[in-house]
């Protein structure tokens, strides 16, 4: 009978500790040294950074409480997430706040929830090489350099409900990906909002881009195709606005390298133009966006294509 009893605790500490290293708690009140113990709900650790030492890949470190919780490299398919209505900051004193780094499978899903990544005097809010990112309801504020930077070999980067404020450049995205924005803010990037170039390795970057809004930046959003590689953007329901250049597209190689189709959004307010087209660059419109009352005349033509 003991030695049953026996089993049967070492089993369900072992369950426990399973149990743990799929889900992993931080907190205000949390110590690090509790990583022996697998960061559980009842012994939380106090940092980003060491919960990841203990998360199963594919599992999930939690913040429980108001707090920042330290930068962070991102090794394997995780979720970071915060209980909704709390902060779960990562402040940035130097550096980077979440590094996806090289190396990192193409195929690892990494989602970050209900984030705020803030430089004190930080360069880099995300710097992504590799990996897939899906940001759910985070605000990226006041790095130097890039508020999200991408090169390399990732798989897609899904952003909803975000905001990018008073960043150097909000996104920079230059790899064979494919971005899925909707419902978020590009605000106050002191260069561009959205940068989007073609990778050098043969692969589109593309981007599809709904329901946001793109303002108060120098440039809203630039695409630039590169060696005969695709730079495309679709932007529906966008309103760019209050930029010093709404749109700029642009090309040197032929055929055509770079496509920005609009449909149902709205160019107003820009400082200077609200599109800028140079080289083989085409910006595509079925008809029914609002383009009225920027500085200065576009600079190129935009061809009108049919709906369908």
């Amino acid at each position: 009978m003991k030695l049953l009893a026996s089993l049967a605790l070492a089993s369900a500490l072992l369950s426990s500790v399973s149990e743990a290293a799929q889900r992993v708690f931080v907190a205000s009140y949390g110590s690090d040294s509790n990583a022996a113990m697998n960061c559980t709900l009842a012994a939380p650790c106090r940092s980003f950074a060491t919960a990841m030492t203990i998360v199963d890949a594919k599992g999930e470190v939690v913040a429980l409480d108001a707090a920042g919780y330290g930068p962070v490299v991102i090794q394997k398919a995780v979720t970071i997430t915060a209980n909704a209505g709390f902060y779960a900051g990562i402040s940035v004193a130097s550096g980077t706040g979440v590094t996806l780094p090289v190396g990192l499978s193409s195929s690892a899903e990494v989602t970050l929830r209900n984030l705020t990544i803030n430089s004190i005097g930080g360069s880099r809010g995300i710097d992504m090489r590799g990996g897939s990112l899906t940001l759910e309801n985070c605000v990226i504020s006041n790095f130097a350099d890039y508020g999200l930077y991408v090169e390399g070999p990732v798989m897609g980067i899904r952003i909803v409900d975000s905001i990018f404020r008073a960043n150097g450049m909000g996104l920079w995205l230059q790899s064979g990906l494919h971005l899925t924005m909707s419902g978020t803010k590009v605000m106050g990037s002191t260069n561009v909002g959205i940068f989007l170039m073609a990778a050098p390795n043969g692969q589109r970057t593309r981007a599809t881009i709904s329901d946001s809004v793109i303002s108060d930046n120098h440039t809203g959003i630039s695409v630039i195709g590169n060696l005969n590689t695709l730079g495309e953007a679709a932007l529906t329901r966008v309103t760019i606005t209050n930029n010093s250049y709404g749109i700029t597209a642009s090309s040197t190689e032929s055929p055509t390298t770079t496509f920005v189709t609009l449909s149902a959004s709205t160019i107003t307010g820009q400082w200077e133009s609200a599109i800028t087209i140079s080289g083989t660059a085409e910006v595509r419109s079925i008809g029914n966006n609002l383009i009225d009352l920027n500085g200065s005349p576009d600079s190129g033509a935009i061809t009108t294509i049919p709906a369908r």
